[in-house]
């Protein structure tokens, strides 16, 4: 504590799960010539100009034997009034101790740190910024790397923009800036690319309270 009247708040958590039966996704089969164009059946893929057609690996949801999750999570936060910071971390490692290779739903390594600062007497008004970064997804997995398959993907990171201002009890704005430099990314168990720069604003209005 840097001053009287600051907070400081912190958990952390470590952990090695045995787990019977754990439901995890896997390929299935070979990657299939799929259509998207009315008109155009898949059998005729085959002999289309490229680009008509696209591959789609088929997955299911399978019953692991035995799997095993080990890992971190912690979380901490400081408060002085005037402004706040916080962090979050996760580190979560699946294994498949029947094959030895990583269970393809356990989410890759995550860290995020926010600083805040809130203006005017009460405080209403407060401007953030947030930072996120990810770690790429593991290699070995029972799904497909290529031809239409979720995995792997590879680590980014992102900044975010955030403000709030709250103008009495009923009424109040948000505005944010989602990935502000524009980052290229996709996001775990994801096919397509996440979207660029995002711009949103809102306002709440409360009409009655019971």
């Amino acid at each position: 504590m840097f001053r009287a009247g600051d907070s400081v708040r912190g958990k952390g958590t470590v952990f090695t799960n045995l787990v019977d039966n754990f439901i995890d996704l896997e390929q299935v089969g070979e990657p299939i010539l799929t259509s998207f164009v009315p008109g155009i059946p898949n059998s005729a893929c085959p002999s289309v100009p490229p680009g008509l057609c696209m591959p789609f690996q088929p997955f299911q949801y399978v019953n692991v034997a035995q799997a095993r999750l080990s890992g971190v999570e912690m979380e901490t936060g400081y408060d002085w009034g005037a402004g706040f910071a916080t962090f979050e971390g996760s580190a979560i490692n699946g294994k498949n101790l029947d094959t030895g290779m990583s269970l393809t739903t356990v989410p890759p390594y995550r860290a995020s740190a926010t600083l805040g600062f809130r203006f005017l007497d009460d405080h209403s008004l407060v401007v953030g910024a947030r930072f996120t970064a990810v770690g790429a997804s593991p290699k070995n997995v029972p799904t497909a790397t290529d031809g239409g398959g979720p995995l792997p993907t590879s680590g980014y990171g992102l900044v975010d923009l955030f403000a709030s201002y709250a103008y009495n009890d009923r009424v109040s704005a948000n505005f944010s800036v989602k990935n502000l430099l524009n980052k290229e990314y996709t996001q775990f168990l994801n096919i397509e690319p996440n979207p660029g720069i995002t711009v949103k604003g809102g306002i709440t209005i409360k009409f009655a309270e019971k």
